[in-house]
């Protein structure tokens, strides 16, 4: 018989701070595992409790009544209406907010609260931003940042959407974080390293060019984990199975998006698509399997996109053609592949 709400509601919130014993744990992921819904209530509690242990701000939130948003979820998991569709969608709007709010309470005191700055790209464009210690950023597609018009004394901490190119400023007495929205955070030492977390991606990726940086996560067991990256490698890291991987990286082309060109060296297929999807807002959908098996090794220098489907086509027999979006409230145009 499945677990009764009542009694996970009083072990879910002991559940996050380690305080139950084996039996008791097994029963909270015996529960969580029985269904999506379930499933999605732990990870909304777990996102509460991770933001609280990255940001330190166990002072400033109020935590019972985030409980007491979940658990109102819970009671109402049986009930499937366009209300909970609402709801959810609701909440993915209101992330950015949430975020930019977390931020400003955790670099400064509700005396003493600077300004917020917001960066956003446009899908299709890149930008750049200096922050306020002198930090070179470059964001990529669709991406945004947000950070304190001055940095606080104990750190300066910024907020990622999207995937950008950091050129730390050093300062060894106020440590530079990358915050992003998957339970996943970079702590960075003074260095060059690219950051991809776009939000719908279950995954987050660090490559790094020089330096020291190393990637905090929430592991599988449900612990918080960290990994140090060493120059030349790129770490991965699934918020889905909670594991990370680690593999060596041609930087250059890792990073060749933001000196407005990509270089692909026997890239596969789908990785080029992804790449292509990014710097002009496009979306594939690929037909024919086959394309899978096939690699590209060339630079791509602000060129049309039509003329990189001529390319391609050349080098690798794939055709493209376009095709109405069915989904009409999304812009990106669509693509076929075959």
């Amino acid at each position: 018989m499945n677990e009764s709400i009542q009694n996970i509601e009083n072990l879910l919130p002991l559940y996050f701070e380690d305080r139950l014993h084996t039996d008791q744990r097994n029963r909270v992921e015996k529960w969580m595992h029985e269904s999506e819904e379930n499933r999605k209530v732990f990870l909304d509690m777990a996102d509460i409790y991770s933001s609280m242990d990255k940001l330190t701000i166990a002072h400033c939130v109020d935590t019972e009544a985030a409980w007491r948003k979940v658990r109102s979820r819970m009671r109402r998991q049986q009930m499937r209406s366009a209300w909970r569709v609402m709801e959810r969608t609701a909440a993915i709007l209101l992330m950015p907010v949430l975020m930019i709010a977390l931020l400003q309470y955790y670099n400064y005191s509700t005396y003493d609260t600077p300004h917020i700055v917001t960066y956003t790209t446009n899908p299709g464009m890149t930008g750049h931003v200096t922050l306020p210690d002198g930090t070179e950023v470059t964001l990529n597609s669709n991406t945004s940042i947000a950070f304190p018009a001055r940095f606080s004394s104990d750190g300066r901490r910024v907020m990622l959407q999207g995937e950008a190119y950091f050129d730390v400023t050093k300062d060894a007495d106020c440590p530079f974080e990358v915050n992003t929205h998957l339970q996943a955070s970079v702590k960075v030492y003074g260095t060059r390293f690219n950051v991809e977390a776009y939000p719908g991606n279950r995954q987050t990726a660090v490559t790094l060019e020089e330096g020291s940086v190393a990637l905090k996560y929430m592991h599988a067991s449900r612990q918080w984990r960290e990994q140090k990256i060493v120059p030349g490698e790129q770490i991965t890291y699934s918020v889905t199975d909670g594991k990370v991987a680690a593999r060596k990286v041609e930087v250059d082309v890792a990073t060749s998006w933001k000196d407005g060109k990509l270089i692909f060296r026997n890239t596969p297929v789908k990785e080029v698509l992804n790449s292509l999807s990014k710097r002009y807002n496009v979306s594939f959908k690929v037909r024919n399997p086959e394309v899978y098996q096939h690699s590209y090794t060339g630079t791509l220098d602000m060129q049309h996109l039509e003329r990189i489907f001529e390319i391609l086509s050349i080098s690798s027999d794939m055709h493209f053609k376009y095709v109405s979006n069915p989904d009409a409230s999304n812009r990106m145009q669509m693509v076929e592949v075959y």
